[in-house]
């Protein structure tokens, strides 16, 4: 009898690693997902500070180009 109750208390600590080990991935793919959108928003609020630079010195976008050429 003590071996079916230590093999079910094994089986449920697995189960419950199993859970945990689901919940963190979870985690992670949310985090992963959420770090995208901070790329995404920090590149657009780059390039238009880039864009409102280029407007105030009166440049024209091909002018900046050739300039970084």
């Amino acid at each position: 009898m003590a071996r079916t109750k230590k093999n079910a208390n094994i089986t449920e600590q697995i189960k419950n690693v199993e859970v945990q080990i689901e919940k963190a991935e979870k985690e992670l793919k949310d985090l992963k997902k959420q770090k995208a959108e901070l790329l995404d928003q920090k590149k657009r609020q780059d390039l238009e500070s880039l864009y409102q630079m280029i407007s105030e010195s009166g440049k024209t976008i091909e002018e900046v180009k050739e300039m970084l050429k």
